[in-house]
């Protein structure tokens, strides 16, 4: 298992693993410092769900996504609902739930993509967020420990994959 590491940059603290951006694929989990958001969401709140400023949010987003070369507009966001519904993305999702909660992606509660340069974006709180890294096929999979009744593994199986490499 690679080790996770924590990292400061402009003043935003993330927790990264060195291993995989090394292969081309960047796992950013924010803390709370940084950002532009008042109490209770200080200050770097960055889900749009939870009653903050919606133009602190979306600055917040601009700012963490920044620390990956990235902007809010190749981000992808999902409505999470402690479910097991996994979707694939590609760039036809690109910006959908970056911005709004109305065009998050319904009902999903984790992401993959094999798409470079999109960004898939997970929210936590009383879950435990878990990502996987396909290098093989530079394929990525955000989404949560509470997803119940779903095999992880294969969560990262493209169309007309045989094996998951992970």
């Amino acid at each position: 298992m690679q080790k996770w590491q924590w990292e400061e940059q402009q003043g935003l603290r993330y927790i990264t693993i060195p291993h995989w951006r090394e292969q081309g694929a960047v796992a950013l989990f924010s803390s709370r410092q940084g950002g532009v958001s008042d109490k209770p969401y200080d200050s770097l709140n960055l889900a749009l769900h939870v009653g903050d400023e919606k133009t602190r949010v979306l600055e917040n987003r601009n700012r963490f996504l920044g620390l990956c070369n990235s902007s809010i507009d190749k981000m992808v966001g999902c409505e999470q609902v402690h479910g097991n519904r996994v979707m694939v993305v590609g760039p036809e999702y690109t910006g959908c739930g970056s911005v709004s909660l109305e065009t998050a992606v319904k009902e999903c509660d984790a992401l993959v993509t094999s798409n470079p340069g999109l960004v898939l974006g997970t929210f936590y709180a009383d879950c435990i967020p878990v990502f996987f890294f396909r290098s093989g096929k530079k394929s990525c999979r955000t989404g949560s420990q509470r997803l119940e009744g779903y095999d992880a593994k294969n969560s990262l199986r493209l169309p007309g994959d045989n094996d998951t490499g992970i």
